[in-house]
C-alpha cells in the first residue's frame, strides 16, 4: 500500500514536470507528527501540498504520514490538482466520498482499474495508475464562479496536465510503420479529435523521428504517442490505447470460414477492403492486402500473424506478418554464415555466436535495428507418437489404433502437437531434411510455429542394429486369419496375423518366401511394405540403412566370398540370416561366421547358397566405419549343422590360463 507521505511526493514531482520540486518547510511545521521521525523527509512535499490545499491533516495537528490511502482520498487530492475547488464541489463533509467519485470517474481517474474499491487502501501501482490518468485529463478552472474547462492561448485551447507540465503532446493514430529509430502512425478525423493538441483535419500520417525505444510489438494497434511541443524527434513514449484487441497465431493455424477467417477454434469477422483484403503488413512495411482465400492456404506458412482490432468493433482491421526463415547454415566463417543461400555478415546482421555448418537456424527482421536476428534453433528430441504421410491413406498410432484420413503433405505427432512437414510435397512422401521416420521412433526434430524443418530417428537409438524388417520364414492359413512365420534378425522368430490393410498382402507374402519386409504393427496384426531405398530412407531402419537386393550371380557370389556385398565390407558384428525355402528353417550368424564359409559347402558337404537367391543388404555406422550391419541370403544348406558348428558357440579367456595336474 501507498501511504500518505509517499503520496506527496508523487504528487509534487508530477504537477513539477517529472523534476524534482524545489520545496521548502515552515519555520514552526503545521503537523507535529513528520518533522523528527522517520518520514521527516516529505515535510516537504507536506507543506507544499497542504499550501495548494491539495491534503489536509487528520485532526488534531496530526498528518498521519505512514496512513494508507484509499483510492477516493487519492482521487480528491488529483482533483484538486486538476483545479477543482474541494469546498465548492463538496468533497468535505459527510457525502465527500460520493462527490469525488462521481466526478473521479467523469474524469476517468479510475480508468484501467476495474472493480477497484475506492474505499479501500491504494496498492502503490494503483497509486502510479491514477496519477497517469489525471495527467491525462483536462484542467478545469473557475470563470465567474462557474466550473469550465480551462483554456489556454489564443484559440482557447483546453489543456491536459500533462501538456501544461510537461510540454508534451499527444497524437493518437494507428502505428503502420517502423524502420529503425523511425515510425509512422496514420490517423483518421476521430484520431485527429481524440489527439491533444488536435492536428490539422489534413494530416493523415505522422512520422516521428529518433525514436529510442522498439516499438515494433505495437505495428497495426491504435497508439498514443507523446513528444515534445511539436517536435516529432523528440518522443517521450508511445503505448497501445484500450481500443485495441490483439490475437496472435501460427498462420499454418487459419483458415476460410465463409466470410470470416477462423483460428484457435474461433472465427472473427474482417474488415477488408473493395478487393475482399484485410490490411496487411510483413515485416513492418505496407503490403498488398490478404484475402480469405490466402489466409486459408496456409498449410507449410512458418510465420507469425497478429490481427488487430483497433476501433472495438469486433472486426479484425489489420493483419501484422512476421516472417521467420528456418534453415541450414550451409557455411560459417567467423566473418559471415550463408543460410538458405543468402549470406548473412556479423558486422551487419545480429548474427549468434558460435554457430556451426549444418546448424539450423531461425532467421527473422529486427526492425528497431534494422538488421536481421539470426539465431541457432534448437534440435530436440522426443519420441514419435503417430505419423500421417502422402503414401497412404492410413496412419498408425504408436498404441496399436489405426486411423483413415487422406493426407496430401506429412504430419508428425509428438506428444499432443501435430506439425506439419515443410518440405513434403504431393506425390512425393519426404524430401531433403525430413528423414523418414516411424510411429514410436525416438526422433531429433527442428520445429517452429507448428512446421517441421528437419525430423530424423535419434542417432544411438539402435546403434549398428537393423530393425522393423524380417524375413518371411513361411506362410500358412488358420481358420479365417492369414498368418506367416517371421525370422528377426536378431536371432528370434514369431508366427504373426497378417491385417487385411497391408500394402503387401497375404498373397504376395505366401508367393514370396525369403523375402525381407519392412513390417509395423497395428493392435496385434502385422502390415507389411517393400524395402525403400534413396536418401530419405538413410538410417530408416533401426540404425541401418537399405543398400538394395543382388542376385546372386557370379560377382555377387565373388564379392561374397571376399566379404563384401555392395561395395562394402560384412561387419565381423553384422546379424546374418540364412534361410532354407524348402526347410522352411532359418540359421542366423554373425559376420565374422559368414565371412568363415565356404559358400560352395556351407554345411561342410554340399549345401551352398542358391543360385538364383536374392541377397539383402543394410549398411551403416558400425563401430566408426560404413559397413554392412545385416543381410539375408538363400541357401539350400542344412542348417541344423549350420548352427551346430562349434563356431557358433565362443567366448573369450577372462584370465591367464594355468595348467591342472590330477593325479
Amino acid at each position: 500500500n501507498i501511504k500518505r507521505a509517499e503520496v506527496t511526493k508523487m504528487i509534487c514531482v508530477a504537477l513539477n514536470g517529472g523534476n524534482e520540486p524545489n520545496v521548502s518547510t515552515n519555520a514552526k511545521p503545521t503537523f507535529t507528527d513528520v518533522r523528527g521521525t522517520i518520514y521527516a523527509w516529505a515535510e516537504g512535499y507536506i507543506e507544499s501540498c497542504v499550501a495548494q490545499g491539495i491534503v489536509d491533516g487528520v485532526g488534531g495537528t496530526r498528518f498521519s504520514p505512514a496512513g494508507n490511502v484509499t483510492a477516493a482520498q487519492l482521487a480528491k487530492m488529483l482533483l484538486v490538482s486538476l483545479g477543482y475547488n474541494a469546498k465548492t464541489e463538496q468533497f468535505t463533509g459527510n457525502a465527500w466520498e460520493t462527490n469525488v467519485n462521481v466526478r473521479a470517474a467523469q474524469k476517468g481517474l479510475y480508468d484501467g482499474l476495474a472493480k477497484l474499491d475506492t474505499s479501500a487502501a491504494v496498492t502503490r501501482d494503483q497509486a502510479a495508475q491514477m496519477v497517469w490518468n489525471a495527467m491525462q485529463a483536462y484542467e478545469v478552472e473557475y470563470k465567474d464562479g462557474v466550473l469550465q474547462d480551462k483554456v489556454v492561448g489564443s484559440t482557447n485551447d483546453k489543456i491536459t496536465l500533462l501538456r501544461d507540465k510537461y510540454d508534451a503532446w499527444v497524437y493518437v493514430g494507428t502505428l503502420t510503420e517502423v524502420d529503425s529509430t523511425n515510425m509512422t502512425i496514420s490517423m483518421n478525423a476521430a484520431d485527429r479529435a481524440a489527439s491533444d493538441p488536435k492536428p490539422e483535419d489534413k494530416i493523415d500520417e505522422v512520422e516521428f523521428t529518433k525514436v529510442g525505444q522498439d516499438y515494433s510489438a505495437l505495428m497495426g494497434q491504435k497508439v498514443k504517442v507523446l513528444f515534445k511541443n511539436g517536435k516529432t524527434n523528440d518522443v517521450i513514449g508511445a503505448y497501445a490505447t484500450d481500443d485495441n484487441t490483439v490475437y496472435t497465431t501460427v498462420a499454418n493455424g487459419t483458415e476460410k470460414d465463409d466470410n470470416k477467417v477462423k483460428f484457435d477454434g474461433k472465427s472473427y469477422s474482417v474488415e477488408t477492403n473493395s478487393k475482399g483484403e484485410i490490411t496487411t503488413y510483413i515485416d513492418g512495411v505496407r503490403s498488398n492486402g490478404t484475402t480469405l482465400a490466402e489466409l486459408d492456404n496456409n498449410v507449410f506458412n512458418p510465420n507469425l500473424y497478429t490481427f488487430v482490432d483497433s476501433d472495438n468493433n469486433n472486426k479484425l482491421d489489420t493483419l501484422i506478418v512476421k516472417t521467420f526463415n528456418v534453415a541450414k547454415v550451409t557455411y560459417a566463417g567467423s566473418d559471415k554464415i550463408i543460410a538458405a543461400g543468402k549470406t548473412y555478415k556479423t558486422a551487419d546482421e545480429n548474427v549468434a555466436e558460435g554457430l556451426k555448418k549444418d546448424d539450423w537456424v531461425v532467421i527473422t527482421r529486427n526492425l528497431f535495428q534494422d538488421k536481421f536476428d539470426v539465431v541457432k534453433a534448437d534440435v530436440q528430441t522426443a519420441t514419435l507418437d503417430a505419423l500421417r504421410d502422402n503414401k497412404s491413406d492410413k496412419f498408425f498410432f504408436d498404441d496399436g489404433t489405426v486411423s483413415s484420413q487422406k493426407q496430401g503433405y506429412n504430419q508428425y505427432q509428438i506428444g499432443d502437437t501435430w506439425y506439419t512437414g515443410a518440405a513434403a510435397v504431393q506425390g512425393d512422401r519426404t524430401k531433403a531434411d525430413l528423414n523418414t521416420v516411424k510411429a514410436g521412433d525416438k526422433v531429433e526434430y527442428v520445429a517452429v510455429n507448428g512446421i517441421a524443418f528437419y525430423m530424423k530417428k535419434a542417432s544411438g537409438t539402435n546403434t549398428g542394429r537393423v530393425d522393423n524388417v524380417a524375413l518371411i520364414m513361411a506362410a500358412d492359413t488358420t481358420g479365417v486369419e492369414n498368418r506367416v512365420k517371421l525370422a528377426f534378425f536378431d536371432g528370434t522368430d514369431k508366427t504373426v496375423t497378417v491385417d487385411s490393410d497391408s500394402k503387401v498382402d497375404f498373397a504376395t507374402l505366401k508367393a514370396n518366401l525369403g523375402t525381407v519386409y519392412e513390417y509395423s504393427v497395428s493392435g496385434e496384426k502385422y502390415s507389411f511394405e517393400v524395402l525403400q531405398t534413396g536418401d530419405q530412407y538413410k538410417e530408416y531402419y533401426g540404425d541401418l540403412t537399405f543398400c538394395g537386393t543382388g542376385k546372386l550371380g557370379s560377382a555377387v557370389k565373388s564379392d561374397l566370398s571376399n566379404g563384401k556385398f555392395a561395395d562394402r565390407k560384412i561387419d565381423d558384428n553384422a546379424q546374418v540370416l540364412l534361410y532354407n525355402s524348402t526347410t522352411k528353417k532359418v540359421a542366423d550368424l554373425t559376420g565374422k561366421q559368414f565371412n568363415a564359409l565356404n559358400l560352395d559347402k556351407i554345411d561342410g558337404s554340399s549345401g551352398t547358397i542358391v543360385g538364383t537367391s536374392t541377397v539383402y543388404g543394410f549398411y551403416g555406422d558400425m563401430n566408426g566405419l560404413e559397413r554392412i550391419g545385416a543381410l539375408a541370403v538363400e541357401v539350400n544348406a542344412d542348417l541344423d549343422k549350420v548352427s551346430n558348428q562349434s563356431w557358433n558357440h565362443y567366448g573369450f579367456i577372462t584370465e591367464d590360463a594355468k595348467w591342472i595336474t590330477r593325479n
